[in-house]
C-alpha cells in the first residue's frame, strides 16, 4: 500500500516541483518585453523636448536695439544652427513704414544675409524675417536698430547770436530729434505648430508599445494554455 501510495505520489511531486520553473521559464521573456517597452517610453519623452526646440537667433548686425552712426550695408542675422534652404524672408521697414529692403536673403549654413541699399537716412528700422529652422518649422521674429549719424548735428549749432537777422530760425526747430518709435513694441514671433512632430512620434511609440505588449499577453497566455 505504501509502495502504491508513493508511486503515484512521485509523479505529482515532480511534476509540482517542475510546473514552478516552466512558469517562471515563460514569465522571463515577458518581463525582458516589458522592460523594453519602458526603455522605449522613456526614450520617447526624452527625445520629445528635442523635437519641438526651434532654432534661435544667436546674432543680429546690426544688434537689437543698436544705434549705429554708420549706415550698414547688410542685415545679416546667424541662427543656433543651420536653416533650410525653404522659402527665407527679411523685411526692412524705416519708421514712417516705408519698406527700405525686402527680399529673398542669401543663406549660408547657419548665417542669412539681405543686402541693404546705400546712404541710409536717419531712423528707426525695423527688421522683419522669416526662416525654416531645421526641424522643419518656420520662425518669424522681428527687432528694431537706430541709425542715428552726426549730420543732424550740424545744423542745430549754425545759429550766429552776432547778427540778429539770422537768430530766429522757426521753420528748422520742430525738426529736430527723430520721429517718434511707433513700431517699437511690434515684436513678434510665429512658431509653427511645433508639438505636431513630437506629438506624431509619441503617438507612433505608444501605439507600438500597446501592440507589443498584446503579443506579449497573448504569447503567455499560449503557453499557459499549453501546459
Amino acid at each position: 500500500m505504501v509502495a502504491r501510495m508513493s508511486a503515484t505520489a512521485f509523479p505529482r511531486l515532480v511534476a509540482a516541483r517542475t510546473r514552478p520553473a516552466a512558469a517562471r521559464a515563460a514569465r522571463l521573456p515577458l518581463s525582458t518585453m516589458l522592460g523594453l517597452l519602458m526603455l522605449l517610453g522613456v526614450a520617447a519623452l526624452v527625445t520629445a523636448p528635442s523635437a519641438r526646440a526651434h532654432d534661435t537667433l544667436i546674432e543680429a548686425s546690426p544688434a537689437q536695439d543698436a544705434v549705429v552712426e554708420a549706415a550698414p550695408t547688410a542685415v545679416a542675422l546667424t541662427f543656433s544652427a543651420e536653416i533650410l534652404d525653404l522659402p527665407t524672408t527679411i523685411i526692412v521697414t524705416a519708421a514712417d513704414g516705408a519698406v527700405v529692403a525686402e527680399g529673398t536673403p542669401q543663406l549660408d549654413g547657419q548665417a542669412v544675409r539681405l543686402a541693404l541699399p546705400p546712404d541710409l537716412p536717419n531712423s528707426d528700422y525695423d527688421v522683419t524675417w522669416s526662416v525654416v529652422s531645421s526641424d522643419g518649422h518656420r520662425t518669424e521674429d522681428s527687432y528694431t536698430f537706430t541709425l542715428a549719424g552726426a549730420d543732424d548735428a550740424a545744423p542745430s549749432q549754425s545759429a550766429t547770436p552776432s547778427t540778429p537777422t539770422a537768430a530766429p530760425q522757426p521753420s528748422q526747430a520742430p525738426e529736430a530729434g527723430p520721429a517718434p518709435d511707433a513700431d517699437a513694441g511690434t515684436t513678434a514671433q510665429e512658431d509653427g505648430p511645433a508639438w505636431m512632430p513630437s506629438w506624431t512620434t509619441i503617438l507612433l511609440v505608444q501605439a507600438g508599445i500597446i501592440v507589443l505588449a498584446v503579443a506579449a499577453a497573448l504569447a503567455y497566455k499560449r503557453r499557459r494554455t499549453g501546459r
